[in-house]
């Protein structure tokens, strides 16, 4: 599990970039169409989404394998 240490942390961090970056993306594209940039923050919302996901699964899976280690 070493190997995921650090990832809460990680995540953690990332979170708190993220939602300072988003107040700076708002402001530098008030001028732009504002359909647009909701559908592409949405965008991205999703695909931060996914890959939250994707690292949890990929933690529950480095679980699972550390148990099947401690019982073979």
């Amino acid at each position: 599990m070493a190997c995921f240490s650090g990832t809460r942390a990680v995540l953690s961090q990332t979170m708190k970039k993220r939602s300072a970056n988003k107040s700076k993306k708002s402001k530098q594209l008030e001028s732009h169409d504002g359909a647009q940039i909701q559908q592409a923050l949405s965008d991205v919302e999703g695909l931060e989404r996914l890959q939250v996901m994707q690292l949890t699964m990929i933690r529950e899976i480095h679980r699972q394998l550390e148990e099947l280690k401690k019982k073979a």
